[in-house]
């Protein structure tokens, strides 16, 4: 057994992240992401007061993305459990991101428009786990079928450099440049 693995004891907190896709119309995707953060042992705040185990945050949001463009047409938050009255609020915030593209250069600008007050870190931190699975999923569903025109460009644009697989002087995008020759 790895010793990180011997060390552990009691369970104190967990986060899961689960993001699923489908299909909504031909143009348009559904992303529905939820974040639910669980708190496993009784817990005090800053001001004494004893909170007990439970969900802390349970949060879910939904994204209609035109798959052509990327681009956010719409948006649902649900917030199921949230620990603070004003937590809805500044979950409002992620309304700004209706009509933004998910493209290269997503993370950084999301991260100015809800850095800080400006947003809910929970929400942010889901939306950002959500936009490479929208990417996914838009070519899953072009790849149900196969592609009369491979749209290299388009995918050197969304997954170059997204990785070391796919960096752009590696193997997977010099196959693409070699197919789109032919």
């Amino acid at each position: 057994m790895p010793p990180l693995e011997q060390c552990k004891k009691d369970k104190l907190h967990s986060r899961k992240i689960e993001v699923d896709t489908y299909e909504c119309d031909e143009n348009h995707l559904i992303v529905e992401g939820r974040l639910t953060d669980n708190r496993y042992k009784t817990s005090y705040t800053m001001s004494g007061k004893k909170r007990p185990p439970k969900v802390i945050h349970d949060m879910i949001l939904r994204l209609k993305v035109e798959m052509g463009t990327m681009i956010i047409t719409d948006l649902e938050v649900e917030l199921p459990s949230v620990p603070e009255e004003e937590c809805p609020e500044g979950a409002r915030s992620i309304e700004t991101i209706k009509g933004m593209a998910i493209s290269g250069g997503f993370t950084p600008k999301i991260k100015k428009r809800l850095k800080g007050i400006k947003g809910c870190s929970h929400l942010t931190t889901l939306l950002l786990s959500m936009a490479p699975a929208a990417v996914q999923a838009s070519f899953a569903y072009r790849a149900k079928e196969p592609f009369p025109d491979l749209p290299v460009e388009m995918i050197k644009q969304f997954l170059g450099d997204s990785c070391y697989v796919w960096r752009m002087d590696g193997p997977l995008i010099k196959e693409l440049d070699e197919m789109s020759d032919k």
